[in-house]
């Protein structure tokens, strides 16, 4: 089977899914798609795949595609492509709200599309490692700090970074979280810059989850910790791989109607934990 297959945001991530995509095999990437044609172009012409300035343009015989356009117009987009049908990889966050992540989840039930989210470090070897050795955590630390970048300014640094490990922890510990408390500041946009949150799970982990984007050093870590003692640290990997493998496993699940490793029921509850750590914020 071959997957008929679009990108949906060509900028500093977008361009990623194009140049993995035009190479794997059971793939026709059968266009990109950014309404700055002019100043993307460049990101797509080297991978022969036609640059389209809207998404009505794209053919009706599509089976999936990537959205990688702002948080802000993810459900504008991905919401009228699982209508049709379309299966959607929605990179993260799934949606900027609890009510827009929800219509999309709905959206894929209701036609039958699937529909997975970008949480790439769910991808890394490195957590199922974690998963395998501490199936039930007690305490879990996280830092993922960056220097400031322009590419972002339409959310704030939960929903831009911290959801990362949001969901990371949500996938590690089998508990609902039971509270939520945060602090955080501004510091160069309108939105949170900087955040602090402890997650309390109803089993009686405690998640101390720390997130900016305007620090001089990039840092990507995490620390697991055992009700035996067990503690394992893991230093995030920056590679490619990671997206490969996301992008397969999509394309996996459309091509078998199986689940993907991160489905849209999943980035619903990441969105929602993220929208609490906001609320304690305020």
């Amino acid at each position: 089977m071959t997957i008929r297959t679009a990108v949906v945001g060509v900028g500093s991530f977008g361009r990623h899914h194009v140049r993995i995509l035009s190479g794997l095999p059971g793939v026709d990437l059968v266009a990109a798609v950014d309404p700055r044609v002019d100043e993307r172009r460049a990101n797509v012409e080297r991978f022969d795949v036609p640059l389209l300035s809207h998404v009505d343009e794209l053919p009706d015989d599509l089976d999936a595609a990537i959205v990688a356009v702002p948080t802000s117009s993810h459900r504008e987009v991905a919401e009228p492509l699982l209508a049709r049908g379309v299966s959607v990889l929605v990179e993260k966050p799934l949606a900027s709200s609890v009510p827009d992540a929800s219509a999309l989840v709905r959206a894929a039930e209701d036609s039958g599309a699937v529909l997975a989210v970008g949480h790439v470090e769910r991808f890394d070897p490195a957590i199922d490692d974690v998963a395998r050795r501490i199936p039930d955590p007690r305490r879990i630390e996280s830092r993922r700090v960056a220097p400031w970048s322009p590419r972002v300014r339409d959310i704030g640094v939960v929903f831009d970074l911290l959801i990362h490990d949001v969901d990371v922890c949500l996938a590690l510990v089998p508990s609902d979280i039971s509270d939520v408390s945060a602090r955080g500041r501004s510091v160069v946009t309108d939105h949170e810059d900087e955040v602090r949150a402890r997650l309390q799970f109803e089993n009686g982990c405690v998640a101390e989850l720390t997130a900016s984007r305007v620090v001089p050093e990039t840092e990507r870590s995490l620390s697991v910790r055992g009700g035996n003692g067990t503690t394992v640290a893991v230093e995030f990997d920056r590679g490619g791989d990671k997206l490969t493998s996301e992008l397969t496993d999509f394309l996996r699940a459309v091509e078998t109607g199986s689940r993907p490793r991160v489905p849209g029921e999943d980035g619903l509850r990441a969105v929602a934990a993220a929208a609490r750590v906001l609320a304690a914020l305020a």
